[in-house]
């Protein structure tokens, strides 16, 4: 480890262009079945797993109207609601394949934008880049961050030199139109 303390190093980044794209895009969800639809639990579980991350701590809760025939090309809408403020987005639940128990599902969560994943593990690679000496850092983010003034995420960065890695606390200052400013903190190291 370097000779100088890294905690509490905040830094600000505005980004804008990719943030209106849509978080949903790819995600798919797959489970194996034993009969010839997917349980409405089930379904939820998967909505809940591929999207609980862009509602901070509490987890939504998802609501699927009946289970999900595997046919493909079948479709239906469950609702998500926000922990934090109550509201509702409708996701879009489409059957891509089936092969035997195993059927697959795209999920669309409609209303909900964020900024990928990738996007936020660039930026703070790039901004600790210099504290760190090194253009490559590690950075792993569990999920997108979603757009919505005071969201929070933890990633996790990691020293190649040595493997320390360190927390970061990513938080949305603010969201105007297409633009969002988010600000990051990195936290005490742990040892790896």
């Amino acid at each position: 480890m370097n000779g100088f303390s890294r905690r509490g190093v905040r830094f600000a980044a505005l980004t804008g262009g990719l943030v209106a794209a849509l978080v949903t895009a790819g995600c798919e969800a797959s489970v194996s079945i034993g009969g010839k639809e997917v349980a409405a639990n089930q379904v939820e579980d998967e909505i809940v797993a591929k999207f609980g991350g862009l509602f901070g701590d509490g987890q939504p809760a998802v609501d699927c109207p009946e289970a999900l025939p595997a046919k493909v090309g079948t479709t239906m809408q469950c609702q998500l609601t926000d922990p934090s403020d109550g509201a509702t987005y409708p996701v879009n639940v489409t059957v891509n394949t089936v092969e035997g128990d195993d059927t697959r599902f795209g999920l669309d969560l409609v209303g909900v934008t964020a900024v990928a994943e990738e996007e936020v593990e660039q930026e703070i690679a790039t901004n600790f880049g210099e504290q760190f000496d090194r253009a490559d850092l590690p950075v792993d983010c569990p999920s997108a961050l979603r757009a919505k003034t005071g969201a929070t995420l933890q990633c996790t960065l990691t020293d190649p030199t040595d493997g320390t890695t360190y927390p970061v606390d990513v938080t949305v200052d603010s969201v105007d139109g297409t633009n969002t400013s988010f600000s990051f903190e990195l936290g005490q190291a742990t040892n790896a």
